[in-house]
């Protein structure tokens, strides 16, 4: 799949924000290595934060995890002496952490960043990754915490839409919509956050006002097909059948196979009595359908087989195929965690999220691809 010019801008961007990291990884960091044919003899090899830091944006995690991993160990050696830990040593421990989570290794990642974050409590970038890392293990208790302390620190309306989503998934929909409410206070027109919440409203049955967010959704990110979908839906059933169907095309122009809108627009165009047309795109729906065997035949290999990533990967496809993109990008999201050096589920995943307008992730999903490549 070709880098689309949303994502090659990010990589540049990815430069930018070394900047940041590079004021973070002002220090030296000492790695002594043992040689085995030596046993009193140390070698002493020094690496500055900058070439730290351009190591792990060439994507050699595993080489950064080992050189900061001794430097923890160092550290603990100190502190088993009765010596203080170096000024630095919450920051090695952040890195540390965030390397793991580049990883996908959250669980690893968390008591790292926990321990970070508590000799510096106020590093806000530290709790987003904290969250993040909780949010991906499904945890939205444990990140709607960090994310209430993040919030006190900077009302950011990132913050207020991780928590609407924890939210959300919890069952709590009153709090929900306060909160992507909130998000949209603070943060102006974002296209996901009006999506999120004319989506909301529009199952809640407020079609109105649920119009007039996905419209403004739509403008701001065109390319995300489920709000556009969401759209066509709120169209029709304000009885603006013209609209609706030209929505429904243009959500079948990006995914061809999209039973949802396939479906939608077959009955529509009942509607504008355009008969004919009607009668062949409700064929493609049954063809689309029949698909539906097959894929609750994939999921339940999925359940006999939770621990093994290809299932997943090939019910993906199949979800992705059809129209089904959020149901995709979980299943894509569940392989990743049982197998993140899989380049494919990477790519796939990249696509979904752009799909999705999810465009921070696009980016890191692309890549990540990119290091696996060979």
């Amino acid at each position: 799949m070709s880098s689309s010019p949303r994502i090659r801008r990010a990589r540049a961007l990815r430069l930018a924000t070394g900047c940041a990291l590079a004021a973070l990884l002002a220090f030296a960091l000492v790695v002594q290595e043992t040689a085995a044919q030596k046993s009193t003899a140390r070698k002493t090899t020094r690496i500055t934060g900058p070439q730290l830091l351009d190591m792990i944006q060439r994507g050699q995690l595993a080489e950064a995890e080992k050189i900061l991993k001794q430097q923890i160990d160092r550290q603990a050696e100190l502190r088993a002496r009765g010596k203080a830990a170096g000024k630095a040593h919450a920051r090695i421990l952040f890195l540390y952490g965030q390397v793991l989570h580049q990883q996908f290794r959250h669980g690893e990642a968390e008591p790292y960043l926990r321990e970070a974050l508590q000799a510096e409590p106020g590093r806000i970038g530290w709790l987003e990754i904290l969250a993040e890392g909780l949010l991906r293990q499904g945890r939205c208790k444990a990140a709607i915490v960090v994310l209430e302390r993040a919030l006190k620190l900077d009302p950011r309306p990132r913050f207020h839409f991780n928590i609407a989503m924890c939210a959300g998934n919890t069952g709590d929909l009153e709090r929900a919509q306060g909160e992507l409410r909130q998000a949209l206070a603070s943060g102006g027109d974002d296209p996901r956050t009006l999506y999120k919440l004319g989506a909301l409203l529009a199952d809640q049955g407020r079609n109105q006002e649920a119009l007039d967010l996905l419209r403004r959704a739509v403008a701001g990110d065109p390319g995300n097909v489920e709000a556009r979908f969401a759209l066509g839906l709120a169209e029709s059933r304000a009885g603006n059948h013209p609209a609706a169907a030209a929505t429904f095309r243009r959500v079948r122009a990006e995914v061809a196979g999209h039973a949802g809108a396939t479906y939608n627009l077959g009955h529509t165009l009942a509607r504008l009595d355009q008969r004919e047309e009607s009668r062949a795109v409700l064929v493609e729906f049954q063809e689309l359908s029949k698909k539906d065997d097959l894929i609750d035949n994939h999921l339940q290999y999925v359940q006999l087989n939770a621990t093994d990533p290809e299932p997943r990967i090939a019910l993906a496809k199949l979800l992705l195929e059809v129209g089904r993109i959020s149901q995709a990008v979980e299943q894509l999201e569940a392989a990743r965690g049982l197998d993140p050096q899989q380049l494919e589920v990477h790519q796939l995943l990249t696509q979904g999220y752009l799909l999705l307008g999810r465009a921070a992730e696009a980016r890191q999903a692309d890549g990540f691809a990119a290091q696996l490549k060979p």
